[in-house]
């Protein structure tokens, strides 16, 4: 009884293997697709290509010619204030991570890192004193954002 199912069973690993390997072939022969942009209302790149990050944010980004939106960068490819060169005493929280950070659907003012500056504004710490910088990009995974860190941490020395 045993042998009857022998020949099938080498039948089916074998069709698994050649299909597994046709699968490999047919993956490793075509080019990657070219990076779109992962959200945006009106076919603009909201994300560029990145050689380390897969993607990124992209500066520069509006909604429309006629309107920035609320997802709108500067020639800061993050979300919000720009980091500005760190004088004496300036204190910098810099927030790292995925849509959350970034605070998708919602406006800016909205976001975790805003909401943090304008508490500690309201207690009395102003620019001079604290810089919050949003560094989240939606859809970024844990290896997305250790990336990012590690490339930002010197320069900004959070």
């Amino acid at each position: 009884m045993r042998t009857r199912h022998r020949p099938l069973a080498r039948l089916v690993v074998t069709l698994v293997c050649s299909f597994a390997a046709m699968e490999l072939a047919a993956r490793l022969a075509a080019p990657p697709p070219e990076l779109t942009t992962v959200w945006s209302t009106d076919g603009g790149r909201q994300c560029v290509p990145h050689p380390r990050r897969f993607f990124t944010l992209a500066a520069q980004y509006r909604s429309t010619s006629d309107h920035a939106g609320s997802y709108a960068t500067s020639d800061w490819p993050f979300r919000g204030e720009p980091a500005r060169p760190r004088p004496a005493g300036l204190m910098r929280v810099a927030f790292y991570g995925e849509s959350c950070v970034y605070g998708f659907g919602l406006l800016g003012a909205d976001t975790l890192p805003s909401r943090l500056a304008i508490s500690l504004r309201d207690r009395g710490l102003g620019p001079a004193q604290i810089q919050v910088l949003n560094m989240g990009v939606p859809a970024y995974s844990s290896v997305q954002v250790h990336t990012t860190l590690d490339e930002t941490i010197d320069d900004l020395a959070p």
